[in-house]
């Protein structure tokens, strides 16, 4: 069953439209209609269907096919709407026609009514029996969309002739294969021009915009010399929406379609990657497109790119790579997203290893050194590692020849793999930034022996541990982050994925404690998730709560005491969340509650390993905190300060206030003393406050341009700089708690 439009319509009707529609795409466009009349005569009801699919395929490939609602019904398919030239349309008088197309002119207009100058480009109908609904739907997608790179709607009308028209921004530039071979790009520059291109895409898909017919002539640069070029993007007249009221449209340009596409399955954000792919293939290559015939689902013959012949014109090896994914034939093997994909041209850009190139360690290990190379202790720490792995793999796999003992070995790998990181990472001074791209590397590892061994517990535990360690990375507020919320919530949703697959094996290959364990693994990775959801906005502040709350409650464990040291670290850090965020909402009962269960985890001896020592330290003087805020908040000032010495400075003798994260704590506690001097009536304690507020707004000045990889630190020390010091607890939830609710810079 297929529905088009309101109609529902079973799968042999639809292949018998489907086969008409293709074949009349063959024959000449003038004769076209005349064929469809003549073949279908005796089917009036296939007839239509096929008619409406070939008059909004010609309304494809005009300029911009936007309709406004026909004031008067116009039966004939031969009636044409008169000449414009000279003719005033509501505050424009027409010029003179610039382009035409099978379903569509466009002229050039001026605006007459002497309020201001203004040039624009009007569109009208060619003929009267168009496709109403695809023209209102094109018309709502530009109302709604609001981008400096896609094209502007600006009115709209209907001619007393019953014609409607558009009223759009005159856009004066070439398109994106003209322009490129103008002015004679280099390869870096057509990877610059696609990497804005695919930001463009991203940003309309973010939106709820699919173009569905990306293709050259559908993509403008503004002329402003070989650097300055402005893209503009047209044509949304087969554009769908993800809205759930959204309806799909079979129409395509076939050579830039994907095979998803030539099988009319509902349009995806991959398929406009796919297009892009295509277009960029053929930018880079230099060459008109080869075309190639394949099949669709009823056997219909169909002409798309040839990819494999795009392929051969493309010399640098990684672009070529990475031309190959964005068009891969499965949807799952392609880039998710245009900003995958630009993320790929900006790594390549900036000589950074390559997504799309499965190159093994060495490769990540040379394009990591080569980017890095001034850090020459770094290049020699992973040159050294890198021979001794290999030298030791090498010796062990001529030693062994089962399946079993290699997987072991990978288990082993593994296992050193995640230590060796934990060493570096200890050993070197590093920002977010830095951190990430080293958790890339043993990513990448982990998941290529997750890859080899897709049976073995072990690998697939360290890897999606690792997927965390980049979700924290990317975007969790409680750490030092770089600000990519989406990116953080893909890095968990893997992770979560795998504890799930984890989850579904038959009981009998799992202990009871392995069970366990895994459930409490998912609840965490939920619990982050929804901890997230009060970062971007997508959840109230109590309706987040209560969410993160019902994650840890649904675990119905008695006894947390009694969970393996990882597990109840897991659960320390939820009921620590949950604390910090029912400050917010003036839960103070809940908090309370909070922290006693957290103190009890607290209190135990084991739960912190030496692997784990900071991370305990942190979350020991991070309860210290909320229990200091909540007696400041409640009016207990001597508990508060009572609560906050307890918490050691930069001069104890410890190694996790050396950490970013630590030192934005201490930043928070001094806000905390800060405000408590500012609410006594004693010139001496308000002396004391403006001393601690200087301690804050140095301290996290500092934090700023040392981590200044981390948008959270730079907006926090700008409002600091900025706010006035005797209005600076008006609000003091605001300044002891980290910023959520609001997306980072």
């Amino acid at each position: 069953m297929v529905v088009q439009g309101d109609k529902i319509i079973d799968a042999a009707t639809f292949a018998q439209i489907e086969e008409y529609f293709t074949s009349a795409l063959t024959i000449d466009k003038h004769k076209r209609f005349d064929w469809i009349e003549k073949t279908l005569r005796h089917d009036t009801s296939l007839l239509q269907e096929v008619r409406s699919l070939l008059l909004a395929h010609h309304a494809s490939d005009t300029f911009l096919t936007t309709p406004f609602p026909v004031k008067k019904t116009i039966n004939k398919i031969t009636e044409r709407c008169p000449d414009l030239t000279g003719r005033r349309l509501g505050v424009y008088e027409v010029i003179r026609k610039i382009a035409s197309g099978g379903m569509g002119r466009i002229y050039s207009a001026k605006r007459s009514d002497g309020e201001y100058e203004q040039v624009v480009a009007i569109k009208v109908v060619e003929v009267s029996n168009i496709n109403i609904e695809l023209f209102l739907k094109e018309r709502q997608l530009l109302a709604d969309i609001q981008h400096p790179n896609i094209v502007t709607l600006l009115d709209g009308g209907t001619l007393e002739e019953g014609f409607p028209y558009l009223v759009m921004e005159l856009v004066d530039g070439m398109p994106i294969d003209a322009y490129i071979d103008c002015y004679q790009l280099s390869p870096t520059e057509i990877v610059t021009l696609c990497r804005d291109l695919c930001q463009v895409i991203d940003d309309a898909h973010q939106q709820g915009i699919i173009h569905c017919d990306l293709k050259p002539d559908n993509i403008l640069v503004i002329n402003k010399g070989r650097r300055k070029g402005t893209l503009k993007l047209l044509d949304f007249g087969i554009a769908h929406s993800s809205k759930p009221s959204s309806k799909p449209y079979v129409g395509i340009t076939p050579e830039y379609a994907s095979p998803q596409r030539h099988q009319s399955h509902v349009p995806h954000r991959s398929d406009d990657v796919f297009s892009l792919g295509i277009i960029f293939g053929q930018l880079l290559s230099g060459k008109p497109l080869t075309l190639t015939e394949k099949t669709n689902a009823i056997k219909k013959p169909y002409k798309t790119a040839d990819i494999a012949a795009l392929s051969r014109h493309i010399k640098n090896k990684e672009l070529k790579l990475i031309f190959k994914k964005a068009t891969a034939d499965k949807r799952q093997a392609r880039y998710h997203s245009a900003s995958e994909f630009q993320a790929d041209l900006n790594n390549w850009l900036d000589e950074k290893p390559i997504n799309a190139v499965q190159g093994g360690w060495w490769y990540f290990y040379s394009k990591y050194i080569y980017r890095y190379r001034n850090f020459l202790l770094i290049i020699l720490i992973f040159a050294l590692f890198s021979l001794t792995v290999g030298q030791i793999a090498g010796q062990y796999f001529e030693q062994q020849e089962s399946a079993e003992l290699r997987q072991e070995s990978r288990q082993d790998d593994a296992d050193e793999a995640v230590e060796d990181l934990d060493r570096l990472l200890a050993t070197i001074p590093h920002t977010p930034s830095l951190e990430q791209e080293v958790t890339t590397l043993t990513m990448n590892r982990l998941h290529e022996w997750e890859q080899e061994n897709p049976k073995n517990q072990t690998i697939k535990i360290h890897y999606a541990d690792i997927l965390i360690r980049m979700g924290n990375i990317s975007g969790h507020p409680y750490y030092m982050n770089l600000g990519y919320i989406d990116k953080a919530r893909d890095y968990y949703q893997q992770a979560l994925d795998i504890y799930k697959n984890l989850a579904n094996r038959e009981e009998a290959q799992l202990s009871t404690s392995t069970q366990q364990s895994i459930l409490i693994n998912q609840s965490f990775i939920r619990h982050r998730l929804a901890e997230l959801s009060l970062y971007d906005e997508s959840q109230s502040a109590v309706e987040g709560w209560k969410a993160m709350r019902s994650i840890r409650e649904a675990l119905n464990i008695e006894n947390f005491v009694a969970l393996p040291s990882k597990q109840r670290l897991f659960v320390l850090q939820m009921l620590l969340a949950e604390a910090y965020e029912s400050l917010r909402i003036h839960a103070y009962a809940d908090t309370w509650e909070l922290l006693q269960k957290a103190q009890q985890l607290l209190a135990e001896d084991d739960i912190s390993p030496a692997k784990r020592f900071k991370e305990v330290q942190y979350l020991n003087a991070f309860y210290h905190e909320i229990t200091g805020h909540l007696y400041f908040l409640k009016g207990n000032i001597n508990a508060a300060l009572g609560t906050y010495t307890k918490i050691m400075r930069p001069n104890s003798d410890s190694t996790a206030i050396e950490t970013g994260r630590y030192r934005y704590l201490i930043t928070r506690v001094d806000s905390a003393f800060a405000c408590m001097g500012f609410q006594q009536k004693s010139p001496q304690m308000k002396l004391q406050h403006f001393k601690y507020f200087e301690y804050a707004r140095i301290n996290l000045e500092n934090l700023a341009k040392e981590y200044i990889d981390v948008p959270l630190l730079q907006r926090q020390s700008k409002r600091m700089n900025l706010t006035d010091k005797n209005k600076f607890c008006s609000d003091p939830i605001k300044f002891l708690l980290p910023p959520a609710g609001k997306k980072p810079d």
